[in-house]
């Protein structure tokens, strides 16, 4: 993909998200707490509502039906946004387990290269091998490495 197609793809993302109107940000704790709406419980919130705009006489006073009745149509929009997001990011993702194994692939055959050549004497290997090597070194300790 080049930069072009990138920044087009960022900037159409960036436009979608605009056009979500209210979009809330919550804290770890926030998201913790609260009353939640699973799946499960959409058809009985849909029903709860249809009963409150035929019976009136049955929704207590601090009920506004009327935002009542917005928040399961927002919810229900979101819901449709969220679907399609979702396949988007699942399928974004899994196209990225494909490349970045390959990709990981490539690299580990040209380090073993690299560490091959350095037996070979290769001039250039024992600088490319001393740059990759970080990867391959764990913590075991404060002040001790292993090279894997």
């Amino acid at each position: 993909m080049n930069q072009a197609v990138l920044d087009t793809i960022v900037s159409k993302l960036k436009e979608v998200s605009v056009l979500i109107p209210q979009v809330l940000v919550l804290t770890p704790t926030e998201r913790k707490g609260g009353m939640k709406m699973g799946d499960g419980s959409i058809p009985f919130v849909q029903k709860t509502l249809e009963h409150a705009l035929q019976h009136p006489e049955i929704v207590p006073a601090f009920v506004d039906v009327a935002e009542f009745k917005k928040d399961v149509a927002y919810d229900a929009a979101l819901k449709v946004i969220e679907t399609h997001l979702r396949e988007l990011t699942d399928n974004v993702s899994d196209t990225r387990l494909i490349v970045g194994g390959e990709a990981m692939y490539a690299a580990l055959a040209i380090y073993s290269y690299v560490k091959q050549a350095i037996k070979q004497n290769v001039s250039s290997a024992k600088g490319v091998y001393e740059d990759l090597k970080a990867r391959f070194m764990l913590k075991k300790h404060d002040d001790v490495k292993t090279v894997i």
